[in-house]
């Protein structure tokens, strides 16, 4: 029996080198089973560290803080010490060296959080520290192909976002070789939104419309995605002639607009990570709905009729038929939902959700009738 390779010797598996490894202590903390994080060895870093992890529960931020009280008094709680082996001279090492701008041949001091073990494109974000041990850089990296193809679409869309556009990270670095792609980012300091920080939402997606470029729903690439997959599905073929010729305007779209992709700075500003869904003239309110139905279906694990409450909810909200009044969508709100609901569950099909979603689309289809 085969068994899979610890991430951390995957990522930092050296190229082409001539020198030895160093074996560096660090912290490894587990959920159900699979590595979630890989801490340094100081305590004040390690604590930092937890950040990366966007717990979404209230039961979820406890046991971070919890496990930030026991790495603080060196409490075992769960933590596995491992070594971690580091070629200095191997490309990408050297290369999260200038992003945490470090003198040359200093070993990079860094966090590591690990994407979804069970997706083909799982990802590993980085959080590296300065001299001072302070977080300056984050850093995503990939190493299947799958990874490295989402990262080349992130960086690619990142690079074409007009510097005027709010919430969206700055791309400040890239790397790539046979082995693993990586993107860097200045470091955000903060939080996934609470119910409080939501009161911002309407204003940043607001803001993302484009009045000025209209769409047609036609020339959306979420349209022809569903005109291959769904063609003979009835939702499909109940609502296409009403929406074919569906001119809106046009929007910057995150495609995964969730709380577990976004950091709210002590001062309220957000700032939106994991674009490689992303695009700059895409279809609007499809972010807006994506929010508040996949937060209450993955975090809240809540039942059909509470989603469909929620679903009707959004789409009688002011600040929801203010959103679609400026984007030109009145009169189509609820077959733009349906379609949403169906894209999710046919074309995206995520790994958590998507019997959910099925239920949700087609309790809404019949109610809509």
């Amino acid at each position: 029996m085969n068994v899979p390779s610890p991430f951390w010797q995957l990522l930092f598996a050296p190229e082409a080198t001539t020198s030895p490894a160093l074996a560096v202590p660090m912290k490894l903390l587990t959920k159900r089973g699979q590595p979630l994080l890989l801490l340094p060895a100081p305590p004040a870093l390690a604590g930092r560290g937890l950040e990366l992890y966007p717990a979404q529960t209230m039961r979820g931020r406890l046991l971070r803080t919890l496990a930030g009280w026991a790495l603080q008094l060196r409490l075992p709680f769960g933590v596995t010490l491992v070594p971690v082996a580091l070629t200095p001279d191997d490309p990408f090492i050297r290369w999260l060296v200038g992003q945490a701008g470090l003198a040359p041949g200093v070993m990079p001091q860094f966090a590591v959080l690990a994407g979804n073990p069970n997706s083909p494109g799982q990802r590993f974000i980085l959080m590296l520290f300065d001299s001072a041990g302070i977080p300056v850089t984050v850093v995503k990296a990939g190493v299947s192909e799958a990874a490295r193809q989402l990262i080349a679409q992130e960086a690619k869309f990142l690079e074409s976002v007009p510097a005027t556009a709010t919430g969206i990270p700055k791309l400040r670095g890239a790397f790539a070789n046979s082995k693993i792609r990586a993107m860097a980012f200045d470091f955000f300091p903060g939080h996934s939104p609470r119910e409080l920080d939501e009161r911002r939402l309407p204003q940043l997606l607001g803001n993302w419309l484009r009045p000025q470029s209209p769409i047609v729903f036609t020339d959306t690439r979420v349209w022809r995605e569903l005109s291959a997959t769904c063609a003979n599905h009835p939702v499909f073929t109940s609502l296409a002639d009403s929406l074919r010729h569906l001119a809106c305007a046009g929007a910057l779209v995150h495609g995964d607009f969730a709380p577990w992709n976004i950091r709210v700075s002590p001062s309220g500003v957000w700032n939106v990570v994991d674009w490689e869904r992303g695009e700059l003239h895409g279809l609007p309110a499809w972010d807006w709905f994506h929010y508040p139905i996949q937060k209450r279906i993955l975090v809240h694990r809540q039942p059909v009729a509470a989603l469909v409450a929620t679903a009707e909810r959004i789409l009688s909200g002011n600040e929801f038929k203010t959103y679609a009044q400026a984007a030109g969508l009145c009169g189509q709100e609820r077959s733009l939902l349906l379609f949403y609901l169906l894209y999710q569950a046919e074309v995206i099909r995520p790994s958590e959700g998507l019997a959910a979603t099925r239920e949700l689309l087609n309790h809404l289809a019949a109610r809509w009738r």
